[in-house]
């Protein structure tokens, strides 16, 4: 009898909870959107989390609430994207398919003896528990010697659901075809050398890829339409881009010596039009990169200058370089010459010294937001930082024994140069010497030797001194009168022993030399005419006058007071970074006989002529 009443009233008990929660489903009910099944039906389930959400549930819902944008899930591609802009109603952008990249080229490949002949240097055995996690942690970047370097243990490979990950060679690779982009792998990775890239697209080299033959394949591999602007010299092997501008290396061209973002700049103009309104803005970049690559300044590259200082003059250029053109005191008078020695090395100072750095330049330039004059002042910074470095570097050299060498070239190998400055300290050497300069210093991460070489000389090009001694070289590339290089230490003196014997002799003149001797009498005159030639730069370079100049007074300006300024009648001369002469200079000084180039001084709407001094003597 108890059982049954038990049994009574656990029935009765089942039977009143029912009724409640009956009852609570009907006035609490909710009633949920249809579009949230259909949408959910679009995803492929992987709940990978590539798209930011904890799963497709999570993104689909967020999606119906307006939360989130159609298009994030690169497992569904396309496809799903469509699918799912139908079901909301709207109009979806299409998709590009995003699988995942490993950015390393570092594959280990040994000889029968055991020794590493190709890759990333290894810095030890590691003998503990295969995971790249682990294996980081040993010596700061792991065994391998690249701090960018995969470490092939294959944390990557057991993080993908997919199968699409593997390890070749000791490099981590992905299959294309399996890649959902979820991007597991990246997660997993300690280096983060992986990340999500386009499966297909269009892929556009503006002054570089003409010598990428590995790094062009590889993106076609990808399924990408890949553009190589360039005006270097090609290889004995052309890349396998689908179009390739390049003046010097394919085609007939009427016009061969502009730069990369010269070459860039005719094609926008063919794309959009001469009429375009941004082609006034983009004349401003195209003709900064004119004069900082010191390419000629002849023909179409003339026009292309002239008409980008005009439009910098106009207050044509993006906010971003008009503040910087302010902060370099850019005026009406400028020129050429202003824009090589006070705009292109402030763009130039953060790719040299920063690891991908340029982005910071091209970010300040056309950033029109309230940080703006924040960027351009770190660029600023960085410059005089770029400064001191160089100063330093050229310091410790000794020119004049170099220029006076039997020396046909000078070679430079110093590991205190950063790498970023060893163009300019090499065209610095270049200058005073006569001599082709090659300036090194070991990366760390490969344990090469990379540099750059510098040239005053028309007589051979750099490019041609390297390609007929391509087999010393790791990779190198450039032109007539500049070039870079990547070399093992032990082929640095083979090379230099092999152009001594090819490179013409150049006797050493310390005298300064000039175009042409001017009265005082005659100087509006001949400053009138010069300055009609403008603009000046490589293939047309400003006469060099040799003048005797009556001094009504003269000052010592700048932030660092080594700027020495004499002031005459009806113009005036400038000497800078001039604290040697300085020190020398009497208290009264009536005539000084100088050397120097015409230019203009703007200040406050004055425009003065003005003589930049390369040196004087004091007569009285």
């Amino acid at each position: 009898m108890e059982i049954v009443i038990a049994i009574a009233i656990l029935g009765g008990l089942g039977l009143v909870f029912g009724l409640v929660l009956a009852a609570a489903s009907k006035i609490f009910y909710v009633e949920s959107d249809p579009r949230l099944d259909q949408l959910n039906e679009c995803l492929p389930g992987a709940n990978c989390g590539g798209c930011g959400y904890a799963g497709c549930g999570a993104y689909a819902e967020a999606v119906l609430k307006g939360e989130a944008p159609i298009g994030k899930c690169a497992s569904g591609g396309n496809e799903a994207a469509q699918a799912m802009a139908a079901i909301m109603g709207v109009k979806a952008e299409a998709v590009t398919r995003k699988v995942a990249l490993v950015r390393c080229s570092g594959e280990k490949i040994y000889d029968a003896d055991g020794n590493l002949t190709k890759g990333a240097k290894i810095k030890g055995n590691y003998e503990g528990l295969k995971d790249c996690l682990a294996a980081s942690k040993i010596g700061g970047n792991g065994p391998v010697s690249c701090k960018f370097g995969c470490l092939g243990y294959g944390s990557c490979v057991k993080a993908c659901k997919y199968g699409a990950m593997k390890v070749v060679n000791g490099v981590a690779h992905v299959d294309e075809d399996l890649c959902v982009g979820c991007m597991a792998c990246a997660d997993a990775c300690p280096k983060k050398i992986i990340e999500r890239v386009p499966n297909g697209g269009l892929l556009v080299t503006i002054d570089n890829g003409i010598k990428a033959i590995e790094p062009i394949a590889e993106a076609k591999r990808k399924g990408m339409k890949v553009i190589i602007l360039d005006h270097h010299e090609a290889g004995a092997e052309l890349p396998a881009a689908d179009i390739i501008v390049d003046p010097k290396a394919v085609g007939e061209a009427d016009y061969t010596e502009y730069c990369g973002a010269g070459i860039a700049y005719k094609l926008a103009e063919e794309i959009l039009g001469k009429d375009h309104p941004i082609m006034k803005k983009l004349s401003c970049f195209a003709a900064i990169g004119t004069i900082g690559d010191s390419v000629e300044i002849s023909e179409d590259n003339r026009k292309i200058v002239i008409d980008g200082l005009k439009n910098m003059k106009y207050g044509k250029g993006s906010e971003g370089l008009k503040m910087l053109l302010e902060a370099q005191k850019f005026s009406e008078g400028s020129t050429a010459t202003d824009v090589a020695f006070n705009i292109v090395p402030v763009l130039n100072a953060c790719g040299r010294l920063k690891d991908d750095g340029a982005k910071m330049g091209v970010v300040a330039l056309i950033d029109g937001g309230l940080k703006k004059r924040e960027k351009v002042n770190e660029l600023l910074e960085l410059n005089d930082l770029r400064k001191k470095l160089v100063e330093e570097a050229v310091s410790r050299l000794d020119l004049y024994a170099m220029a006076v060498s039997k020396d046909r070239s000078i070679f430079v190998v110093d590991n205190q140069i950063p790498l970023g400055i060893v163009g300019i300290v090499a065209g610095k050497i270049s200058e005073y010497t006569g001599k082709p300069a090659f300036v090194l210093a070991k990366d760390e991460t490969t344990g090469f030797y990379k540099g750059s070489a510098r040239s005053k000389s028309n007589d051979y090009s750099l490019a041609g001194l390297m390609e007929a001694h391509a087999e010393l070289f790791v990779g190198f590339g450039g032109h007539l009168k500049a070039a870079g290089l990547t070399m093992k230490e032990k082929n640095i003196m083979v090379f230099k022993n092999a152009i001594e014997k090819e490179l013409p002799d150049v006797i050493f003149d310390d005298a300064i030399p000039y175009d042409i001797e001017v009265l005082e009498a005659d100087f509006p005159m001949v400053a009138a005419q010069i300055l009609s030639l403008e603009p000046f730069g490589e293939g047309n370079p400003a006469p060099v006058i040799r003048l005797q100049m009556t001094v009504d007074n003269y000052s010592i300006i700048g932030k660092n007071k080594d700027t020495l300024k004499f002031t005459g009648f009806g113009y005036e001369a400038i000497m800078f970074h001039a604290k040697e002469q300085i020190s020398m200079l009497p208290k009264h000084v009536s005539v000084i006989d100088l050397i120097g180039k015409v230019g203009v001084n703007v200040f406050r709407g004055n425009i003065t002529t003005q003589i930049n001094i390369t040196d004087f003597v004091v007569l009285r």
